[in-house]
């Protein structure tokens, strides 16, 4: 698992952003197995706005952008636990 900081622009709110965290995880991972990987970063499952799968590659991004969302990839919390 790997959590970086971002910024989430709101597309459907166009004066909407915040500060949050998005992830890259094994998309088997239940919520419990989530909070137990994020606790020790004083995190769980509901501080990670959104989930991307591993070939979406954050690290090497500045930003995604998604359907709803246009995400500002900021620093990286969790380095991959593999």
């Amino acid at each position: 698992m790997e959590v970086y900081r971002a910024t989430a622009y709101d597309k459907c709110d166009k004066n909407r952003s915040y500060e949050t965290y998005i992830a890259m995880a094994d998309g088997g991972l239940d919520t419990d197995e989530l909070d137990a990987r994020l606790k020790p970063f004083g995190l769980n499952d509901d501080d990670i706005h959104y989930y991307f799968n591993w070939e979406d590659d954050l690290g090497n991004r500045g930003y995604i952008d998604t359907d709803e969302f246009f995400f500002l990839i900021g620093e990286e919390v969790i380095k991959n636990d593999n």
